[in-house]
């Protein structure tokens, strides 16, 4: 009757699933203070909503969308930070969901369930409200509309992936492999008749991002960003072709030596590895016609591999996982039950050692939190619904009345984020000198600067020696200016937070 009652109403028990891992996630974000990685993104929604022009006056390191879902998201809840870990816990959940209904359909639905399982227990909750998530999202919708070979869903498939770009501009070359995958499918099914519906969902993103972007007049503001991959190998001295054997050897060999500490990685090991093996018992062995839907996922998986070689887990789980499609539905084919028992123990146990020993997903962050030593505050409305410590709050609510009383003293019109923590760009709430709102004195950020802002240092010096801007720093970075004519604060010292180690807050003495 159990078995009976799940196959019947799995649907309703894989989205109970999700539901519950979302509200896990959200639960916990409250609690998160990340004034680098959440504050950019949320610096960068907050500018769009102003007003100002991606690429030209918003600094939108990987693509549009991922602003643009943002802008969303702030736009329902009032612009309130948690708005963007809201739907990045959610296109997370609903991307697992999509696909338990994808193995579901190729299998059964415990197969289904146990995809689940296995993907929530060794990543649980998203790292970062970053595009990789949103970018998986529209990766998976690609695939699940291309369950069913329709006209409608083939041209949806396309526009998915499509919308992969515009999330993370970076895999375009790896999206347009397996759009040349997808039509070699089509070429061996014989429904070439598909293929321009394929294109033409591809190409209408795309045109209209195009057509937005010269009307207004930020085309060329747009190609200066392609070459910020550059910049960053540039930064490290990566070699990108050194960069994949190593990441290779780690997937293959590496996870092991380390599986008592990042036991989530083996899972993604073990799904290359049976992925390799999948692809050639298809290609090579098999005798009868190959599931080419299933191919072409194993396939994407391996080219997704190599823009994935890092040990951070949130990448592994934002592309590589998808080969657990048709790493399952190899499982689900062998002719010995016994086989796919082992199989099975092996990742199962993997994915309950996993979330026993870190049921937050492995980040340092989320481990180490105590949220009894946090609190709620509602002075400052974009982090309305957050429970940060009191000294996080302390130093948020000194820069807000410090800035507000300025303002009332004085009509100052730019100000200037010299930190790494972007949240202080959105509570100054002035003319900005800077494109990033998260600035460093750091070898990176004068680069950036001299890339996309050439007179950047140039209009700051301006505008001290006009007393037109009130100026937040970290570490002793205020020193490079003449501050001759200005009061600054020391804020707030913590050496234990590299966020924070020393904040000053500079403004025109005349405004004291």
């Amino acid at each position: 009757m159990f078995y009976s009652f799940f196959k019947k109403n799995y649907l309703w028990f894989f989205f109970l699933i999700s539901i519950i891992n979302f509200l896990y996630s959200i639960n916990l974000y409250q609690y998160i203070y990340d004034g680098h990685h959440h504050g950019y993104m949320f610096a960068n929604a907050v500018d769009f909503i102003k007003g100002k022009l991606p690429y030209k006056e918003i600094f939108i390191q990987y693509g549009i969308l991922t602003t643009l879902i943002h802008v969303f998201s702030l736009k329902i809840f009032s612009n309130n930070l948690i708005s963007i870990n809201i739907i990045t816990c959610l296109l997370y959940s609903i991307s697992v969901l999509l696909i338990s209904l994808i193995i579901a359909k190729k299998t059964n639905w415990l197969y289904g369930l146990l995809s689940t399982l296995i993907i929530f227990f060794n990543h649980p909750i998203p790292w970062l409200p970053w595009s990789n998530y949103i970018a998986f999202f529209f990766l998976i919708l690609g695939f699940f509309t291309l369950l069913e070979i329709k006209k409608n869903n083939i041209f949806f498939s396309g526009f998915f992936f499509s919308l992969v770009c515009l999330s993370r501009e970076t895999y375009f070359a790896i999206v347009s492999v397996i759009m040349f995958l997808s039509i070699i499918h089509f070429i061996l099914i014989k429904k070439k008749n598909l293929i321009p519906y394929l294109i033409l969902g591809f190409i209408i993103p795309y045109s209209l991002f195009f057509f937005y972007l010269f009307y207004n007049n930020i085309f060329y503001d747009w190609t200066n960003y392609l070459q910020l991959p550059k910049l960053y190998l540039d930064k490290y001295n990566f070699n990108i072709y050194k960069g994949i054997l190593n990441g290779i050897f780690y997937i293959f060999f590496g996870t092991w030596f380390n599986i008592l500490y990042n036991p989530q990685n083996i899972i993604i090991s073990i799904i290359v590895v049976i992925n390799f093996i999948y692809i050639a018992n298809q290609l090579l062995i098999k005798r009868s016609k190959p599931d080419y839907y299933l191919l072409v996922i194993s396939l994407a998986t391996l080219v997704l591999t190599a823009i994935s070689i890092s040990d951070e887990i949130f990448r592994l789980y934002c592309t590589v996982i998808i080969g657990i499609i048709p790493v399952l539905n190899f499982i689900f084919n062998f002719k010995k039950k016994e086989d796919k028992i082992i199989i099975f123990f092996l990742l199962i146990y993997l994915s309950i050692y996993s979330f026993h020993f870190f049921p937050k997903g492995n980040k340092s962050q989320f481990e180490k939190l105590n949220k009894t030593a946090h609190i709620e505050n509602n002075n400052l409305n974009y982090f309305k619904y957050q429970k940060w410590s009191e000294n996080d709050w302390k130093l948020l609510n000194q820069i807000n009345d410090i800035v507000k009383g300025v303002k009332k003293k004085c009509k100052i019109e730019y100000g200037l984020n010299y930190a790494f923590d972007a949240f202080y760009y959105v509570i100054l709430d002035l003319k900005m000198l800077q494109l990033a709102p998260a600035s460093t004195d750091d070898q990176f950020s004068s680069l950036i600067y001299n890339f996309f802002e050439r007179k950047f240092e140039e209009n700051i010096k301006f505008n001290i020696e006009k007393n037109n801007l009130i100026i937040i720093y970290q570490g002793y970075s205020y020193q490079k200016f003449k501050l001759d004519n200005y009061k600054t604060i020391n804020l707030y010292k913590d050496k234990d937070n590299i966020y924070r180690d020393v904040i000053y807050l500079s403004f025109p003495k005349k405004c004291f």
